[in-house]
């Protein structure tokens, strides 16, 4: 999945629509809707972007299932592995169990 679907995603869980979005970080809606469709976001973009929804950026490491957080308020943490799950199971979509995101 692209971060731009994920981006999609999270805003429309968060009930954030574009104008929301775009005057949390500053830009107009179209200049946010343009930036979305290309996907080309620099990181601090995408900082600033899970920010305004409230969510941490997070690297888990796929062997392991140990989570590295890019906030200041984890800096320097990773959260250990849930027992008995992969780790690409750990994250459940939005829409829960089953949901459409599901395969």
């Amino acid at each position: 999945m692209y971060i731009k679907e994920i981006i999609r995603r999270a805003a429309k869980y968060k009930k954030k629509s574009y104008a929301d979005m775009a005057r949390a970080l500053g830009i107009t809606p179209q200049t946010y809707a343009n930036t979305l469709s290309r996907g080309n976001f620099q990181a601090e973009t995408i900082e600033k972007i899970a920010d305004v929804l409230g969510c941490d950026l997070v690297f888990v490491d796929r062997a392991t299932g140990n989570a590295f957080f890019s906030s200041d308020q984890h800096k320097d943490e990773t959260a250990p592995p849930r027992r008995g799950r992969r780790a690409k199971d750990q994250h459940e979509s939005p829409h829960g169990k089953g949901g459409k995101d599901q395969q």
